[in-house]
């Protein structure tokens, strides 16, 4: 935006306007009294936010003074035993990502990221119906595009064919007009 803009006073007259700064706008009590608001917000969210976590560890530490030894070691084998299942989804989600990138290799597809994290799961049997269905899907509209292109080739241009050497073509200066002689004349290319 420009830092002065005109508009029209209401006389329909063109004036200057100045765009205000950030401390310009705040010196205007109601945008201050606005930003303060937001300001206040957020901290207040924060704040909360802080303190159900303060909160949740006070509770846990309570807790856990409050069990004898043996409900101790109980719980410590609960947050183990929850964690080691969270690294065993882990792993296993890594194993079939694996797994779909060989099988993207292997039909010459090559996927984003986001396309593997979409199609994968934890399930073997899923994971190889989703890549493969997705692969089906991918070759049958590659196809179709082929198809359609080989329907309607373009037009040659008559005469220059014969006319034309690899010198005469690279010699062109408009870039787009020598990428299609190229096109046009592959065989003077390899």
């Amino acid at each position: 935006m420009n830092e002065n803009e005109e508009i029209l006073n209401e006389s329909g007259a063109q004036e200057e306007v100045k765009e205000k700064t950030f401390d310009e706008l705040l010196s205007d009590p109601k945008y201050q009294a606005e930003f303060d608001k937001k300001i206040s917000k957020a901290l207040d969210t924060a704040h909360s936010k802080w303190e159900a976590e303060q909160q949740t560890k006070e509770d846990e530490a309570k807790k856990l003074a409050k069990m004898n030894a043996e409900q101790k070691a109980e719980h410590e084998k609960q947050q183990l035993e929850a964690r080691i299942a969270e690294l065993e989804a882990e792993k296993t989600r890594s194993e079939m990502t694996s797994i779909a990138r060989g099988m993207f290799s292997e039909a010459n597809v090559v996927p984003s990221e986001d396309l593997i994290n979409m199609l994968v799961t934890t399930s073997a049997d899923d994971t190889k119906k989703a890549v493969e269905g997705f692969i089906s899907l991918f070759n049958d509209h590659v196809d179709k595009a082929v198809t359609e292109r080989l329907k309607n080739p373009l037009p040659k241009q008559g005469g220059t064919a014969n006319t034309l050497t690899k010198e005469s073509i690279m010699a062109v200066k408009d870039r787009t007009e020598r990428l299609r002689l190229i096109e046009e004349n592959q065989a003077l290319f390899n």
